[in-house]
């Protein structure tokens, strides 16, 4: 092999580690949140995701009595995460009427957040869910 041709494939290679470390440092960063707020929103769930990086739902409902109902798209942690929690795939599903603690996006005028706990009402059932816990340093 030539020297040019090593030197650019070492320099494609790092180039490609410096960018995966990027990457990954990017997609745990949870600056979004504001982890020293705590909102409460009453609603219904209208869809969960049970995926990787992030399990999401949506839930209609108000923080405030008498507000009108929105939507609001919330972050848990992984499915793993979850998991080992006690959450199923089956722990939260549309038409379920819950109570979700969360933490806010720091954007107060987008209506979404980390989940920290949801509580089914029907079934008086609460768990744990932490985004903190995939951040470099999380609680």
């Amino acid at each position: 092999m030539t020297k040019p041709v090593k030197v650019v494939g070492i320099v494609s290679a790092l180039g490609s580690v410096v960018v995966g470390i990027h990457m990954a440092a990017a997609h745990h960063a949870t600056t979004m949140f504001d982890h020293s707020k705590t909102l409460t929103i009453n609603g219904v769930v209208t869809e969960v995701r049970w995926v990787n990086p992030h399990v999401s739902l949506w839930v209609r409902g108000t923080i405030k009595d008498g507000e009108e109902p929105a939507v609001w798209a919330l972050e848990s942690t992984s499915p793993g995460n979850l998991v080992r929690r006690g959450w199923t795939r089956a722990t939260l599903k549309p038409g379920d009427k819950v109570v979700v603690e969360m933490s806010p996006l720091r954007e107060s005028d987008k209506k979404g957040g980390a989940v920290k706990k949801v509580t089914v009402v029907d079934t008086g059932l609460s768990f744990q869910s932490n985004v903190r816990d995939e951040a470099p340093g999380g609680e």
